[in-house]
């Protein structure tokens, strides 16, 4: 039986080092990644799926969006940035522009349903009746390569029409958030699924 040599013993035992490190550095990689950044985003098997969700969690998804209306200095955050409201990740950085209740509220909201991205669409005339916020929230479908090329959903919306500016239940604000909703997405008719709530899938 051949002797390994003292030499190759080190050596295979750095190695191991070397792997186990590079391994705990990718975890630690990772980890910071998830509490900067939040959780990352969930493809769905089918709209089904995110309808099940849609109805088992409507409290919180009703409660995440009214938490995202209200905030004006958020969206002001957001802008600065994006010319158009509308973000992909929770990151950390935002949680200075909510309370704690409210941050809570929105990590379990994207822990729980992993959205892609979130957007807020103001409506009305502020010369007038007023403006309102419809904030949509999107999700990604796990479709194949050939399922995109039948042009079948690779995306899934929901937009609530929120409490902001209390125009929804003025008959004139209903019709200029539709119309509204109508204008913003072009890829589809909105359609209405519950109180204040409209999907589209594209």
């Amino acid at each position: 039986m051949t002797e390994v040599s003292p030499l190759v013993r080190n050596l295979s035992k750095t190695m191991k080092k070397l792997v186990i490190l590079a391994a705990f550095v990718l975890f630690l990689s990772a980890a910071f990644a998830i509490i900067t950044q939040g959780p990352p985003a969930k493809r769905y098997a089918s709209i089904d799926d995110i309808g099940y969700l849609y109805v088992n969690e409507l409290e919180l998804f009703t409660d995440a969006c009214e938490v995202f209306a209200h905030n004006d200095d958020f969206w002001a955050h957001i802008a600065q940035k994006n010319p158009q409201p509308i973000f992909q990740k929770l990151s950390r950085d935002y949680e200075k522009f909510f309370s704690p209740s409210e941050w809570a509220t929105l990590q379990t909201f994207f822990e729980k349903t992993g959205p892609h991205a979130v957007c807020m669409i103001p409506y009305g005339d502020p010369e007038t009746i007023g403006v309102g916020a419809i904030v949509g929230v999107g999700y990604r479908l796990d479709v194949s390569r050939e399922e995109k090329e039948a042009v079948l959903p690779s995306t899934y919306s929901l937009y609530y029409v929120s409490s902001y500016g209390n125009l929804r239940d003025d008959p004139v604000g209903q019709e200029k958030a539709l119309s509204q909703l109508m204008l913003y997405f072009q890829h589809g008719v909105p359609k209405k699924i519950g109180d204040w709530w409209y999907e589209v899938a594209w």
